[in-house]
């Protein structure tokens, strides 16, 4: 299970609240781990570092490459 928006997340973040029972996992939208924390963190710093992560450009790549994907798709007529 995960929770689409908790704590107010960056877009293109989420959380996951299975995998492990006693982690906190911030997950990019590509899925890749930004950040692990146990749960009794404040969800403030859990935003803060989603907010730090796309400050620094970090998600940028996966959102440009899928778009990449779709562009080259559309040029192959699957769209």
């Amino acid at each position: 299970m995960r929770d689409e928006n908790p704590s107010n997340l960056p877009d293109g973040y989420t959380l996951d609240l299975v995998g492990d029972p006693c982690v906190i996992v911030l997950l990019r939208e590509d899925e890749t781990v930004v950040a692990r924390f146990t749960r009794n963190v404040d969800p403030q710093e859990v935003r803060r570092a989603a907010e730090e992560d796309s400050a620094a450009g970090r998600h940028s790549w996966a959102v440009s490459s899928r778009a990449r994907g779709h562009q080259a798709a559309e040029r192959r007529g699957d769209i």
